[in-house]
């Protein structure tokens, strides 16, 4: 009996010692930021009056990653560019439907706001870089930002170089929104 005691000690002991060695759970890593990466990078700001755009490069030169991550950046921007003025153009086009020359002052004002897509980027400009070294390789994370009111100004100067479509947006909602994006991006140039 002592023996068999002895034993369900024995046993009791080796038991709870091997349940302390389990260790604690392996730490619950962030969903959103395992790899550490800048906040920005992960959430960029929410302004109204700007479009922002982050990007990442990788290259073992720093030259050549940055510009990865610039191009990144930029492209980010120029598709919210070019989805915020397919926007405008559908307005547009609701508004001129059922004239007799909607499908020529469609086109025309489609033609405006490609150029303006494919040449305004202009006033962007680098707000965030963070440079990383991994070994020989070098990470590069930027955050652009691009003033909305700036395009909306330079569609409106296209737009004023055709007389006649220029007329016809004057009088459509889109014209007012706009206008009112030109206004905002005026008050902050004067102020910056």
């Amino acid at each position: 009996m002592k023996r068999l005691i002895c034993l369900a000690v024995v046993m009791l002991f080796v038991s709870m010692t091997m349940w302390g060695c389990g260790g604690s759970a392996p730490p619950v890593q962030e969903q959103n930021n395992s790899m550490n990466l800048p906040d920005w990078y992960l959430t960029p700001p929410d302004d109204p009056d700007h479009l922002w755009g982050t990007g990442e490069g990788r290259s073992s030169d720093i030259g050549m990653a940055k510009e990865k991550a610039n191009t990144a950046a930029r492209t980010a921007i120029a598709k919210q560019q070019e989805v915020r003025l397919n926007n405008l153009t559908k307005r547009f086009q609701e508004e001129i439907m059922g004239a007799d020359d909607a499908s020529q002052m469609l086109d025309q004002f489609s033609s405006a706001t490609k150029e303006v897509v494919a040449t305004t980027l202009r006033g962007i400009k680098q707000v965030e870089i963070d440079v990383r070294q991994d070994g020989r390789m070098k990470q590069v994370f930027v955050l652009f930002k691009y003033p909305i009111g700036e395009s909306a100004e330079a569609l409106m100067n296209n737009l004023k170089k055709k007389e006649e479509l220029y007329t016809r947006f004057r009088s459509s909602q889109a014209f007012e929104e706009m206008e009112k994006e030109v206004e905002k991006f005026e008050e902050f140039k004067q102020n910056n």
